[in-house]
């Protein structure tokens, strides 16, 4: 039976960052967070055979620092490099998948908002890998 992994990768993805400063969302916080880690957009393509269920991934993942006055790159930086510390490299196993090929970094993408009230200062990390189902 062919199993959707969206769920289960986005909760390995969540657990694996979970204890950091800033909260992980499968969604954008509706409250007024000021930082958080966004895991954006989970993209599989199917990668299987007749003998194999297996997906190409892709995860875009979203950091965000909002503030008033002077902020730092630098506390982006910090973030996105601990993000990597505990995923690039890092064996998926969840209860339905196995990664084949661990997380690599595709792209590391600064953003820049400025609102007039706040300004927020983001990175977007797009992850690849691929799983195969047990």
């Amino acid at each position: 039976m062919i199993i959707d992994p969206s769920d289960e990768l986005l909760t390995f993805f969540e657990k694996s960052l979970t204890g950091m400063d800033y909260g992980v969302y499968t969604e954008i916080p509706t409250d007024k967070v000021d930082n958080y880690i966004h895991l954006q957009t989970l993209y599989l393509t199917d990668e299987g055979t007749k003998n194999s269920i297996a997906y190409d991934c892709s995860l875009t993942i979203d950091i965000a620092t909002r503030f008033r006055g002077q902020g730092s790159r630098k506390q982006v930086n910090s973030i996105s490099s601990d993000i990597m510390g505990r995923i690039i490299g890092k064996n998926i196993i969840t209860q339905n998948f196995t990664s084949v090929t661990d997380p690599w970094l595709d792209t590391l993408e600064n953003e820049t908002l400025d609102t007039g009230d706040f300004k927020v200062i983001g990175k977007l990390m797009i992850l690849r890998f691929k799983v195969q189902q047990n």
